[in-house]
């Protein structure tokens, strides 16, 4: 038979655990410059799915899916990081879906006790998806 583990075994992220350092496009500078510190911010507490208190998702509250809300892209953003099952990095297809919904309204930001900042994470990710974009800078004919 088989030996699994305890389900309480392995709930936290261990002192050794080093994800990938990234360049990134924006200075995280409460996670000591680290995304993937501050994609950790987002502890599950599940405080956005109570729609009767403060600003809740609108994408969550359109859809009712769980990836579409801050805890579910949060945690896709933490496999993307951290070697989960999603493990093509910024070419992540599941994370650029969760992510399209996500208008940036920083509702996530204002009402999350530990202030998760979706809009930020959204921008990186579609930053690092895109690459760095150069102005588009073009001579008038005219002048």
């Amino acid at each position: 038979m088989i030996d699994p583990f305890p389900p309480t075994l392995n709930l936290r992220i261990g002192p050794n655990c080093q994800p990938p350092v990234l360049p990134t496009y924006f200075s995280y500078q409460e996670e000591h410059n680290s995304f993937a510190r501050a994609t950790r911010r987002c502890v599950g507490a599940c405080r956005r799915r109570d729609s009767n208190k403060g600003i809740m998702c609108p994408s969550y509250m359109a859809t009712n899916e769980e990836k579409h809300s801050t805890r579910g892209r949060a945690r896709l953003l933490f496999e993307m990081l951290h070697g989960g099952p999603i493990d093509d990095l910024w070419r992540s297809a599941e994370v650029e879906d969760t992510l399209d919904l996500c208008l940036g309204c920083e509702g996530c930001k204002s009402d999350c006790p530990v202030q998760v900042d979706m809009a930020t994470y959204k921008a990186e990710f579609c930053a690092s998806l895109q690459g760095p974009l150069a102005p588009h800078v073009q001579p008038i004919p005219w002048a």
